[in-house]
């Protein structure tokens, strides 16, 4: 593989979460792309409007120290299930989140106690799996049918027990179909 800053002009500190292709030429619509932040602010853009930002733009307003942990396709239609590191799960309809233009900040998607901060999100569809990993390295898969829709701007439901853990570290939310894992170390990546 290449190095994906090889492939894009990155600057320093920015990381690629997602390549959006073009609306194809056909017509059809692709449908907008959703955003979580680490603060759980939520929101969708359109394809158009996002393949269309100038290049140095932001696509969405971010509060001071807010970073986008996850981006993907958010059909009306589906839900969004988002986790934080206080191992609470949020699951919530994709329509509840307004398509919004490039300037604007989103909306509140998953209410955070103090200190927590969202560390997965993806669509929780039928074949869809929630993989956790805290910071004891301890490794948790959770069928997100087991997840039930809450609303969005809550807190969700604990998504799994801590003994020594104390934070998830990571996760993903997504089909667990074609999932390849790819474990290293600070000191072997």
């Amino acid at each position: 593989g290449t190095s994906v800053g090889d492939l894009f002009a990155l600057d320093k500190g920015e990381t690629v979460r997602l390549l959006v292709p073009a609306a194809p030429n056909s017509g059809d619509q692709p449908p907008p792309v959703m955003m979580v932040t680490a603060q759980g602010i939520m929101k969708r853009i359109s394809v158009d409007e996002l393949t269309g930002t100038s290049a140095g733009r932001p696509a969405i307003k971010l509060k001071p120290g807010d970073t986008i942990i996850a981006a993907f396709p958010a059909p009306d239609g589906a839900e969004v299930l988002a986790v934080a590191s206080n191992a609470q799960a949020m699951r919530c309809e994709v329509a509840s989140v307004g398509v919004q233009g490039r300037g604007a900040a989103g909306v509140a998607g998953m209410k955070l106690s103090d200190g927590a901060t969202v560390v997965g999100a993806g669509l929780a569809g039928s074949d869809a799996v929630v993989l956790t990993v805290s910071d004891a390295q301890t490794a948790k898969v959770t069928d997100a049918a087991e997840i039930p829709t809450k609303g969005r701007a809550t807190a969700g439901v604990r998504i799994t027990r801590f003994r020594s853990e104390k934070r998830l570290e990571w996760a993903y939310v997504g089909p667990e179909q074609g999932l390849l894992v790819v474990v290293g170390t600070e000191e072997s990546p």
